[in-house]
């Protein structure tokens, strides 16, 4: 069965690739764009996002921490949160226009992952 929440995260993080700031990373060339997250839970509560693309360079965290519950909540929007960490990072400032819910943000949520799951093992 696995962990459908943490490979929910990782499709809709790689789906959503390219992010802010990532024409400065190194080692981009070396990366497959589906492989570039690695999502796993390290404790009952919280799960860990790994970004390959920034784990070899000098001046990026590639490793940030989640709540378990953020992750399971069907709403929750994983790649937003995900944007403003690593815009945050790189010192992106968004123009005065920035929506948070632009289209290409808006519609990442996690959704049922549980539920998927079970469908497809059903399958």
């Amino acid at each position: 069965f696995g962990d459908p929440v943490a490979d929910c995260a990782q499709y809709l993080l790689a789906m959503a690739a390219p992010y802010a700031g990532d024409e400065l990373y190194a080692n981009k060339d070396q990366t497959d764009h589906l492989a570039r997250f690695y999502v796993y839970q390290i404790s009952g509560t919280e799960h860990i996002v790994i970004d390959h693309a920034y784990l070899y360079s000098d001046n990026k965290n590639c490793e940030f921490k989640i709540p378990s519950t953020w992750l399971e909540s069907r709403n929750f929007n994983i790649v937003q949160w995900y944007t403003l960490k690593q815009s945050k990072l790189n010192s992106y400032e968004f123009p005065d226009q920035y929506n948070p819910k632009r289209k290409w943000m808006a519609h990442s949520p996690m959704g049922n992952t549980y539920g998927t799951a079970i469908e497809c093992l059903l399958d």
